[in-house]
């Protein structure tokens, strides 16, 4: 599991791709904020994923990505429930406050990509800063 423990928020994760980016996070072990535009659509998303999941380690949270107080409270809830921040998906169409609320959050979150080998099993973290 290659990123067992690792701590990630991932935007738009209640639908599409953002989804799928958290189901494959959650089955290589990464601890998984997962983020939609409502708490709902973000409690239901969490709930399908630990059906198939039993031992998923989700927070489902509700934010508002072109809001600055929102996108702080989401880093905020992920490092007091985990302590850190190391991935971040941005999976939401907005980018403007997450860009913003990345740079005042630096001391919590190094940067990171996962890289997913051509056959599609297994892959590679890089840093990205």
């Amino acid at each position: 599991m290659i990123l067992k423990d690792k701590v990630a928020i991932i935007t738009g994760a209640s639908r599409g791709i953002g989804y799928e980016v958290a189901r494959a996070y959650l089955k290589e072990g990464a601890l998984v904020t997962l983020c939609g535009s409502r708490l709902s659509s973000a409690e239901k998303a969490a709930e399908k994923l630990r059906a198939e999941l039993p031992d998923a380690q989700i927070l489902p949270i509700g934010v508002d990505v072109s809001d600055t107080a929102s996108v702080d409270a989401m880093v905020d809830s992920t490092v007091q429930k985990w302590g850190r921040v190391d991935i971040l998906v941005n999976g939401e169409a907005t980018f403007g406050s997450v860009k913003s609320e990345l740079r005042k959050a630096k001391r919590f979150i190094h940067m990171q990509y996962y890289i997913i080998k051509d056959d599609g099993i297994g892959g590679e973290i890089r840093d990205i800063l």
